[in-house]
């Protein structure tokens, strides 16, 4: 999902998905995220600069960080205060909160909203004459922010950024299993029960090794009658509120 898009960058925009995808040209390359992000702020011009780290893996395990463009304002510097975005592992940015100025629009504060915290940086609506703007997708658990992109003068004054949907992470893994069989390459194991993870427990094992087992087997038209076994339906746009 794209919040903003510059079809016709000037040297008031930046977008930083043309970077991005030039990581993902890099030879032997398997992911790419971002690593952190770093905001530096002003008293009077609100966030003058904004420059994103981006985490490379490599198919040989490799991890290297490469600097994203830096995306400076014109305004004074000499009150500059640092921030950084740092982060964790398995830790991604699923959008953000915006404090505007309204009367000039400049940028005087971001929240980053990942899977696990908000940090906030800068001004965030304490100030007359500011207000927040939501900038959170509908389904934020299911996408993660990968670039940046905006217009700035003294400083930021529009920002947005794109999003990439988890689809292949969530399912990837099992589709290349079928995918495997279905090419010859590996078969099912005919008996899982010698599993020493099942042995630990082996209810939960049991079942997931069984769900697994009908999944390789189980021709195309199949998988989906299989999969309705495990939903429950829902009243949906029938259900009634309490007054």
């Amino acid at each position: 999902m794209l919040l903003l898009e510059w079809t016709n960058e000037s040297n008031n925009s930046f977008n930083d998905t043309p970077f991005y995808q030039s990581l993902w040209n890099e030879t032997g390359c398997r992911s790419v995220e971002i690593s952190s992000v770093c905001i530096y702020h002003t008293g009077l011009y609100g966030i003058y600069e904004m420059q994103s780290f981006y985490r490379i893996i490599f198919a040989d395990g490799a991890k290297v960080i490469r600097a994203g463009p830096e995306h400076i304002g014109t305004g004074d510097t000499k009150t500059v205060e640092v921030n950084r975005l740092v982060l964790k592992e398995n830790e991604f940015i699923q959008g953000i909160h915006v404090a505007q100025v309204k009367c000039n629009l400049l940028i005087y504060g971001i929240a980053f909203v990942t899977n696990q915290r908000e940090v906030n940086f800068g001004c965030h609506g304490t100030k007359k004459m500011v207000y927040l703007v939501n900038m959170i997708p509908e389904e934020p658990e299911l996408t993660k922010v990968v670039t940046f992109s905006g217009e700035k003068d003294r400083s930021l004054y529009l920002i947005g950024f794109t999003t990439e949907a988890f689809a292949w992470k969530a399912i990837g893994t099992h589709i290349c299993l079928r995918e495997l069989v279905a090419q010859g390459r590996a078969a099912a194991k005919p008996s899982i029960e010698e599993d020493v993870t099942v042995a630990a427990s082996p209810g939960r094992c049991n079942q997931h090794n069984s769900v697994m087992q009908r999944w390789i087997a189980l021709d195309d038209a199949d998988i989906f009658r299989y999969i309705l076994k495990f939903l429950i339906p829902t009243r949906g746009s029938q259900t009634t509120s309490a007054v």
